[in-house]
């Protein structure tokens, strides 16, 4: 009795705590982000947005469309905190599944947005990673599938019969 309860997720860390009165130590490790998308049109934003990310967060999108077809993805609103290597918060598309870096398309930080990408095939990725300082408002983005050429001619054969 008198001693409030310690609240600490720094287990992960070696931080030993003793005899605190009062210890409020916010960890946002396990933020629910990221997963598979499926669709042919959908949004894809930062844990929060537009109120501030948490902290040391990594999601990880996969978005997957119909064979054939490939992925064109749009920022809408970017700001992540700024590294001239984007060492601490930032973004990376890949075209495809892996982390290959002869797939990656990009890695972004700071407050310009990233152009807009088209994959080569039906898969990108997109990595988003917030390091335990620095939070932002992050980025919003839509992505859609773009019909290919058998897409077109298939729905245009639709649209005549």
């Amino acid at each position: 009795c008198g001693k409030k309860k310690i609240i600490c997720g720094c287990q992960k860390y070696g931080i030993n705590i003793l005899d605190f009165n009062v210890l409020q130590y916010n960890m946002f490790i396990g933020v629910k982000c990221g997963g598979i998308l499926s669709a042919s049109s959908g949004n894809v934003s930062s844990p929060n947005f537009p109120s501030l990310y948490p902290y040391n967060t990594e999601c990880t999108w996969l978005i997957v469309v119909s064979e054939g077809s490939s992925v064109l993805l749009t920022f809408h609103h970017f700001e992540l905190e700024y590294h001239t290597d984007c060492a601490y918060d930032y973004i990376k598309i890949y075209n495809g599944i892996s982390e290959d870096e002869g797939n990656l398309l990009g890695k972004f930080c700071g407050d310009v947005s990233p152009p807009q990408f088209s994959s080569s095939w039906n898969v990108m990725s997109i990595i988003f990673h917030s390091d335990r300082h620095v939070a932002r408002k992050g980025f919003s983005s839509s992505m859609m599938k773009l019909l290919t050429n058998l897409d077109i001619s298939s729905l245009s054969t639709v649209m005549t019969n």
